[in-house]
């Protein structure tokens, strides 16, 4: 029984060490995703029932398009008016516009005669793009803190922490923090701040107090911040912030740890 008792004992005090201590974090390595990309030459095989009862790709100026995952008829014409999405689903003879057979072509209107007209979302205030954004707004909250070299701020519908420094470089960690962690110990000189919580641990894997760090100490405290954001597009790997009053573009490349921002007032 008292072996019994011990085990429990240390166990406890195991699980009790691990809640205690910080996951290191690890830079978010975004990974390529699937577009959009012509399926040349448009060619439908003579074994396709489509190609009977379906008139999409007899049609002048229509292209092929490969369904990626996630796409549907609406996002793949994005905003486009020279038509429907009832007409284009039923042209390609699809039943359900929302649900497209991954890997399957399909034929759209192309070319010029593709231009939208309008767009199904608008942008967010202070961005200036031709193109049409590909999802809504998206409203979340949000902390931000100010660095003597950089700022970051935390995306709460996603649980997301965004650095970016002020050499341009802008990298991405996942919230690791837990209750109960312990903050970093480091006394900040008069004037300066401590980062605690989300923000001290991907501060002190940044390098926090150390002269190399790429931050430096914090110039204010963590506050509150009303952040919005929006992709820009199918084939960008750019997303819009406006952090408060400024608006960021934030582009992060597959495979790479880290990649840009600029602000665009």
């Amino acid at each position: 029984m008292l072996i019994y008792w011990r085990a429990a004992a240390a166990a406890f005090m195991l699980s009790f060490v691990w809640f205690q201590t910080p996951i290191t974090p690890q830079p978010i390595i975004p990974t390529p995703t699937a577009t959009t990309q012509p399926a040349l030459p448009a060619i439908v095989p003579l074994d396709d029932a489509r190609a009977t009862v379906c008139s999409a790709y007899t049609l002048p100026g229509f292209e092929p398009v490969v369904v990626a995952p996630g796409d549907t008829i609406r996002g793949l014409l994005n905003g486009s008016e020279v038509i429907t999405v009832v007409q284009a689903a039923a042209l390609n003879c699809i039943d359900d516009p929302d649900a497209l057979p991954v890997g399957a072509v399909i034929w759209l209107p192309g070319g010029e005669d593709a231009t939208p007209s309008g767009c199904l979302y608008t942008w967010i205030e202070g961005v200036e793009n031709t193109g049409c954004p590909s999802a809504p707004i998206t409203q979340t909250p949000a902390a931000l803190q100010v660095f003597e070299r950089g700022q970051m701020f935390w995306v709460g519908t996603t649980g997301e922490i965004f650095v970016l420094i002020d050499d341009g470089s802008v990298r991405v960690y996942q919230d690791t923090f837990v209750e109960g962690n312990p903050d970093p110990t480091a006394e900040a000189p008069d004037g300066l701040f401590t980062p605690v919580r989300g923000f001290g641990i991907v501060w002190e894997a940044l390098g926090g107090a150390d002269a190399d760090g790429r931050l430096g100490w914090a110039a204010a405290q963590e506050t509150s911040a009303q952040v919005t954001y929006q992709p820009a597009g199918r084939t960008s790997y750019t997303t819009y912030f406006r952090v408060n009053a400024t608006v960021y573009a934030v582009t992060l490349y597959p495979g790479r740890e880290s990649g840009y921002w600029v602000e665009l007032g």
